[in-house]
């Protein structure tokens, strides 16, 4: 079906909804990218935790295991919320939170070092491993409130026609996200 014969019903408002479309599927992919952004700080923090603090590969494992787990479960639960919230309000909140907890992964050192009163140490150390732990969940809790709006939004504006050509230029997204992260 041609693109003319898939929005010709829509008259003299054609051009402004086509103008909202393209709208929406950057801003959903600048979005998107912003999660693969934040998504991928903790495996570049890992070699420097490693060398200044001797965390083991086996911890980082763990922390990972639990947030890709988490992460998953939160992309279920994530795509119920939706449903019932708008996508546009679940999204931007999971970007902050995102944001945040990033953030306080960034001060993770700094807390435990408040927290233990030790700058260094075994127990300094075991407390950053539970900070890093809990913020690497945290944030993969809230990378899970990514795709459920986007897939959610975009079929509202994509007639069914196109929805595999511009989902599939609009799922470059995580490429951007992780190259920037490089």
């Amino acid at each position: 079906m041609a693109k003319e014969s898939v929005y010709s019903s829509l008259g003299e408002s054609k051009k402004s909804f086509m103008s909202w479309q393209l709208r929406t599927i950057l801003v959903t992919m600048v979005g998107y990218a912003l999660f693969y952004f934040v998504r991928k700080n903790f495996s570049l923090a890992m070699p420097g935790l490693t060398a200044e603090y001797g965390i083991s590969n086996k911890s980082f494992g763990w922390i990972i295991f639990a947030g890709s787990l988490v992460y998953g479960f939160s992309r279920f639960i994530n795509g119920y919320v939706v449903d019932r919230i708008k996508g546009r309000i679940v999204m931007a909140v999971g970007l902050l939170l995102c944001a945040l907890a990033n953030f306080a992964f960034g001060y993770g050192a700094d807390f435990s070092v408040l927290v233990t009163g030790q700058k260094g140490g075994p127990q300094m150390v075991e407390f950053l491993i539970l900070v890093m732990g809990v913020t690497i969940i945290l944030n993969q809790y809230f990378q899970g409130m990514g795709y459920p709006p986007c897939a959610r939004i975009l079929p509202h504006w994509i007639h069914p026609s196109e929805l595999a050509t511009k989902m599939s230029v609009w799922n470059c997204s995580h490429s951007i996200g992780a190259s920037l992260a490089h």
